[in-house]
């Protein structure tokens, strides 16, 4: 007689649990003017075993690029891009998460988007400047103003107008050979692009000539012929003059006739 014992065995395969991939990471793209501060791009992340994650910043050559250049001892969740020179660069970031206590992969990674920064060089600063002109004719002792400075803005320029000339201003300079007062109507201002151009205006008004008084032009009634007559109707005579038309100061001869029993 054999008694006979049969044993039975079950395989329950161990399943093996990876580490957790870190959830994923999204950069925002940023532009800025040489010098500035950048704000610092945030790329971190979590997971959900309780590994221990490491981050690990990357510069690329454009959006595109999957192989980008290791930067040394960037290895912090955040990273602050330079912006002492301009132009454009690509960032990105890879977390990995590492759980020893895994039983499959050990570590997991996640890699964010590649970030563009944008560093402008500064624009020119716009320097406003004053110019002067006359509108028309001017006095000839009338100088126009000159000013060589420059201003931050239109409204600095605008104050920093000449005060030798005024609403009140006149000059008694000739003009054409004739006397009389200029008369200074003031400064108008007028901006093109960064220039503030101020024009001013005279007038001229001639002073009138009295009888006898030199006139504007030198010339006086003593240059000018002026008609000479007797009268007409003489009791007991005639009278003549000769010439009939002289200038001041020169000789005019009247002649006297008496008519017969007259002296």
């Amino acid at each position: 007689t054999v008694v006979k014992f049969t044993g039975e065995w079950t395989f329950t395969e161990t399943l093996k649990v990876n580490a957790a991939k870190p959830d994923p990471i999204r950069l925002t793209d940023a532009s800025y003017t040489v010098g500035d501060s950048a704000t610092a791009l945030n790329g971190e992340t979590t997971v959900t075993d309780n590994g221990e994650i490491t981050y690990q910043w990357y510069e690329a050559t454009s959006k595109d690029d999957q192989n980008g250049m290791l930067l040394e001892g960037k290895t912090t969740p955040t990273f602050t891009p330079d912006t002492a020179a301009a132009g454009t660069r690509f960032y990105y970031v890879v977390a990995t998460n590492t759980n020893e206590n895994a039983t499959g992969e050990k570590t997991a990674e996640t890699r964010s988007n590649t970030v563009q920064i944008t560093v402008q060089e500064p624009a020119p600063v716009e320097m406003f400047t004053v110019r002067y002109e006359w509108d028309g004719e001017a006095p000839s002792d009338a100088k126009l103003p000159q000013d060589d400075h420059t201003y931050d803005t239109e409204e600095q320029a605008r104050a920093a107008m000449d005060t030798t000339y005024t609403a009140n201003s006149t000059s008694t300079a000739r003009k054409d050979g004739k006397d009389g007062t200029w008369t200074f109507s003031g400064w108008t201002a007028t901006v093109e692009n960064t220039v503030v151009r101020f024009t001013g205006e005279w007038t001229f008004t001639e002073t009138p000539v009295r009888p006898g008084q030199p006139s504007s032009s030198g010339a006086s009634d003593r240059d000018q012929n002026h008609s000479v007559s007797a009268p007409s109707h003489v009791n007991g005579g005639a009278v003549s003059v000769t010439p009939s038309a002289a200038a001041k100061g020169s000789t005019v001869t009247i002649t006297a006739k008496p008519d017969n029993g007259y002296k």
